[in-house]
């Protein structure tokens, strides 16, 4: 057990490592490609779109990784005591298993998008209105999150492209609900779903019922508040039990009518969400994107050396980061007691810890920085918070 207890605690340091990799070389392609559109004339990244984003994927990874902590912890007892059976290694195991996942992947991918219960773990990751590399805090399909490739001749009929996953994402009448591919592009080819990007077609990115926020804690919960609401206040039993598994979007006849929601209908002729931020707010909320990679980047380079609960700890403050930070950038006239509650917390730590998770360990004045920081993040989100203008928010429309 003791032993199986040690390769648990390796493999959480390596998932953490590759994290610790990966997410400078995203960073940076991110970066890239703003440069380039930018150089080129061909924007397509919205800076405060861009932090909402990247933040969007930090709050998943540190989900995920919370929540794989549990699964890295058993899975070693789970091999040793219930496997059934043991497949030698051999490159057709790999190629099959390999195949499998991306076939599992593309049919939970398509429960996702239909399901009205399943949407509510994937809308986060079609909620921006822009679609470029920020939008994907992922490993294998982070590459064809662009707008910057056009089509790819012969890998177009086998791999998922950019161009096949530009259709995907988009809220056009014409390709919405296609292309749930991940790897291979035969599985929508083979069960219908598959759509050709058009060229008289330019796709429109986002989701029918806009989220209006940059916070991503608050796009996680929206849908399944939404159903939650509508599962109480219809009067229809029936319908308080089937919304849940009904088409994505479903709702009770008498509480749309009731509590209507706001939905795109001319995909056309709608507003982007693009609340007024001055440059100060925008580079500072550069700035905290920047501060905020770097506590993560301490967490997940030592998963296993902080432990449980430290992780779950740590994880809160992240939470607590993002929401303080996201919702400054809405131009919440309140957004400094969200930064209040994150002061607290990380003071908290701060002592609980006696320093901040061993990092003093690296460097002493490690907890006196992260004080500092806390502090001016206060200081700064009252003065932006309340001696900002805060009015409706100025959108631009895409027509």
């Amino acid at each position: 057990m003791n032993e199986i207890r040690l390769t648990n605690q390796l493999d959480m340091e390596t998932y953490g490592k590759i994290l610790l990799i990966a997410m400078p070389i995203f960073l940076m392609l991110v970066l890239f490609e703003k440069w380039y559109g930018w150089k080129t004339g061909k924007d397509t990244v919205r800076i405060m779109d861009m932090i909402s984003s990247l933040s969007s994927g930090v709050t998943n990874v540190t989900k995920d990784v919370l929540g794989l902590s549990v699964a890295i912890i058993s899975y070693g007892w789970m091999y040793e005591n219930l496997a059934l059976i043991h497949i030698q290694e051999n490159i057709w195991v790999y190629i099959i298993a390999f195949l499998a996942l991306d076939f599992s992947g593309y049919c939970i991918h398509r429960i996702q998008h239909t399901t009205n219960v399943f949407w509510n773990a994937h809308i986060i990751h079609h909620s921006s209105e822009e679609f470029n590399l920020a939008c994907a805090f992922l490993f294998i399909q982070f590459w064809y999150h662009t707008q910057l490739i056009g089509k790819m001749g012969f890998l177009e009929k086998i791999i998922v492209t950019p161009s096949h996953h530009r259709v995907h994402h988009a809220i056009n009448p014409e390709y919405i609900d296609k292309n749930y591919s991940q790897v291979f592009i035969i599985w929508d080819k083979m069960f219908g779903t598959f759509q050709e990007e058009q060229d008289h077609i330019p796709p429109v990115y986002g989701i029918t019922r806009p989220v209006a926020t940059w916070n991503p804690v608050k796009i996680n919960f929206q849908h399944m508040f939404l159903l939650i609401s509508d599962a109480w206040r219809t009067k229809n039993w029936n319908d308080k039990l089937r919304i849940w598994f009904m088409p994505t979007g479903w709702r009770p006849a008498d509480v749309a009518e009731k509590y209507p929601v706001y939905k795109i209908e001319d995909v056309y002729d709608f507003k982007k969400y693009n609340p007024e931020s001055s440059k100060a707010l925008q580079t500072w909320s550069f700035i905290q994107l920047f501060i905020l990679l770097s506590f993560i980047s301490y967490l997940f380079g030592n998963l296993a050396s902080i432990g449980s609960p430290g992780i779950f700890l740590y994880g809160l403050f992240i939470f607590a980061y993002i929401y303080a930070m996201t919702e400054l950038m809405d131009g919440n006239p309140i957004a400094y007691v969200w930064e209040g509650i994150k002061l607290v917390i990380g003071v908290y730590l701060i002592i609980n810890t006696n320093g901040w998770f061993g990092a003093e360990k690296l460097f002493q004045y490690i907890p006196h920085i992260v004080f500092a920081y806390l502090l001016a993040a206060m200081y700064l989100s009252i003065n932006l918070s309340i001696k900002r203008k805060v009015s409706v928010p100025s959108e631009r429309s895409v027509s």
